[in-house]
């Protein structure tokens, strides 16, 4: 398995991941999520900018493509934020149903997590799904991240607002477990 940024050629592709695959309806929509709509494609553009899919600013933000076998199985992208500590939001999906389960999710999120500290530095990661996907909660705890019980309006006044009304904040402090995911910068 292996990490590489997304090009403006992917773009589509991972919209169609987040917003009109299998895995959707896990994340956003009826009948889980009947607050929170997929987005359309122009909100989609406006939400991930050009530089999560040129690798332009790879000290702020970035996507990249989760390969397994040369073929692309999902997204995982970051955006640095500024704290009292600078830490990564992270945001993760599969392009299907069938590539979940696979340990794809958690693999993909320890190598970007070792990336970004052997390149930028960064020691604190966070993730805030959904209280709703269990399935993704599990995932992040096999990265290493840990539940950190804060109401979303505490969550929002530290780190931004989130996507849900009933977000679960999950932190990882320190450097990602050693795996066998590469990255690549190009």
């Amino acid at each position: 398995m292996r990490l590489r940024p997304s090009r403006d050629s992917d773009k589509r592709d991972i919209y169609r991941w987040l917003a009109e695959s299998d895995v959707t309806a896990s994340m956003m929509g009826p009948p889980i999520f009947p607050d929170v709509s997929p987005p359309t494609w122009d909100e989609f553009c406006a939400d991930y900018g050009p530089s999560f899919f040129d690798y332009s600013r790879p000290e702020a933000e970035a996507s990249f493509i989760i390969e397994v076998g040369g073929e692309a199985v999902g997204q995982v992208n970051y955006e640095i934020r500024d704290a009292l500590v600078p830490y990564a939001e992270l945001d993760i999906w599969l392009r299907s149903q069938a590539d979940t389960g696979h340990g794809y999710g958690p693999d993909a999120l320890s190598a970007l997590m070792m990336h970004l500290t052997n390149t930028l530095g960064i020691q604190r990661f966070v993730i805030r799904p959904s209280a709703r996907n269990p399935r993704a909660i599990r995932a992040y705890q096999k990265a290493g991240f840990e539940i950190v019980p804060m109401s979303v309006q505490q969550q929002a006044e530290v780190y931004g607002p989130g996507d849900y009304a009933d977000d679960v904040l999950l932190i990882k402090d320190g450097p990602a477990e050693a795996h066998s995911c590469t990255v690549a910068s190009s």
